[in-house]
């Protein structure tokens, strides 16, 4: 769970970042719109590490509700669900982070590539 919540505090800081390049910056020339897509590919990189990271919490948990079981010598409802419940919240989380960045990669890459689009179009202009 610390990892993802580090990804997550990552990833936030990357999407300000981009945002206020993107957004409050007065011109932009087609290197400086190529370091920015290489900024955004970081939460391409996040979403799926986010996602990994969530099903190997799944993966965990579960494996840990086997041992709680083995090291109790019984097979109850109660050992077995608290290992689940720390899967399914890891997985939970993991999917959300994963969908928000994702989210984010693809709005802010179709900024850049209108962008681009537009620099392009004012180059064949002059």
């Amino acid at each position: 769970m610390l990892l993802l919540v580090f990804e997550s505090i990552l990833g936030v800081a990357v999407i300000i970042n981009l945002v206020s390049s993107l957004f409050f910056k007065p011109a932009f020339d087609k290197t400086s719109l190529f370091q920015i897509s290489r900024k955004a590919a970081w939460l391409s990189y996040l979403a799926s590490l986010s996602t990994m990271t969530g099903l190997l919490g799944t993966v965990l948990g579960i494996y840990h509700s086997f041992q709680n079981m083995k090291l109790q010598g019984k097979i109850s409802l109660e050992l077995f669900s608290s290992g689940i419940s720390e899967a399914l919240i890891t997985t939970i989380y993991g999917l959300i982070i994963s969908i928000i960045f994702i989210f984010f990669y693809h709005a802010l890459s179709d900024k850049i590539e209108w962008l681009e689009e537009n620099i392009t179009k004012e180059n064949q202009r002059n």
